[in-house]
C-alpha cells in the first residue's frame, strides 16, 4: 500500500457490504480440522453499543459498517471529534472480545482500515488503529485456518484466504514505511518491516497462495500491493518511481 492512500469511510458502505455478503458463518469442518484456534465456548456474546453481534464474520462486518455509517453521517462526526473518539472506543471494545469470539476479528480489522486509518484530515496514519487492524486480520487468518498449508481448496476459497493474507502483508509494510520517516520511531519501524518480511515468508509457504500469485516472489515485502492481487491482467504506465514495482507485477499478470 505504500504511496497508495486507502479509501476514507465515504463510499465504504457499498464495498464493505459486498464483502460482508461473501463471509458467512465459518464451515465447522474448517474450525475443527484446520483452524489455528480452538472453538470458543458456545454462547460467547459480544455487544456493539448495547446490541448483540451475530456469531458470524459477515454479519459482524455488516453490523459494524452500518453502525459506523450512522455515526459518521450523524452530524457530530469530524476528525478528532468526541463522536469519532467514542466510536473508536466502542470498536476497540469489540476487538478486546476477539480472543474469546474470534469471528469478530475480520469485521473489526476492516472497520479500523475504513474509518480510523488516518489521524485528522492529513496523511498521518493512526498507528494504534493500524496495528490493531493488523492483529485482527492475523487472528481472522488463524480462526478459519488460512495459515494451514493443507487447507482444502474449497475452504481456501470459501474463506477468501488470499484476500485476508493481502491485508496481513500490506499493513505492516505500510506502517513500517511510515514510521521509518520518524527518527524517534526507527526501532518500531524496523520491527514492523521485519514482521512484514516474516508474513511474506509465511505466505510463500502456502501452496494455494503461491499458486494464486503465479509463483511470483517479491524482492521485498513492501512491493506487495492490492492492485497486484485485484487487477491481474491490467496494463500500467509508471508515473513515478513508486509505481515501478506495481506496474512490473501488473505486466506479469499478477
Amino acid at each position: 500500500t505504500s504511496g497508495v492512500r486507502p479509501p476514507r469511510a465515504e463510499g465504504a458502505r457499498s464495498a464493505s457490504a459486498d464483502m460482508a455478503a461473501a463471509f458467512g458463518r465459518p464451515l465447522l469442518s474448517s474450525l475443527v480440522l484446520w483452524g489455528g484456534l480452538r472453538l470458543p465456548a458456545v454462547g460467547a456474546e459480544v455487544y456493539l453499543d448495547g446490541q448483540l453481534l451475530p456469531e458470524d464474520e459477515g454479519g459482524v462486518m455488516d453490523r459494524l459498517t452500518s453502525w459506523l455509517d450512522q455515526q459518521q453521517w450523524s452530524g457530530d462526526w469530524s476528525s478528532g471529534s468526541a463522536a469519532q473518539k467514542a466510536a473508536y472506543g466502542k470498536v476497540v471494545e469489540v476487538a478486546n472480545s476477539a480472543s474469546s469470539a474470534p469471528w469478530v476479528a475480520l469485521g473489526v480489522g476492516q472497520a479500523l482500515l475504513l474509518y480510523f486509518w488516518w489521524l485528522g484530515d492529513g496523511l498521518e496514519v493512526n498507528i494504534e488503529a493500524a496495528r490493531l487492524s493488523l492483529s485482527m486480520h492475523w487472528l481472522s487468518i488463524q480462526y478459519v485456518g488460512c495459515n494451514v498449508p493443507e487447507l482444502p481448496a474449497d475452504l481456501w476459497q470459501h474463506h477468501h484466504c488470499t484476500w485476508r493474507w493481502r491485508h496481513a502483508a500490506m499493513i505492516p509494510s505500510e506502517i513500517g514505511a511510515t514510521l521509518a520517516r520518524r527518527p524517534a520511531a526507527l526501532r518500531l519501524s524496523a520491527q514492523l518491516l521485519r514482521e512484514a518480511a516474516t508474513v511474506e515468508a509465511n505466505m510463500l509457504g502456502l501452496p494455494r497462495l503461491v499458486a494464486a500469485l503465479g509463483g511470483h516472489r517479491w524482492s521485498r515485502a513492501a512491493e506487495i500491493n492490492s492492485n497486484a492481487f485485484s487487477f491481474r491482467s491490467s496494463s500500467c504506465k509508471p508515473r513515478h518511481m513508486g509505481w515501478v514495482a506495481l506496474c512490473g507485477l501488473a505486466r506479469r499478470g499478477m
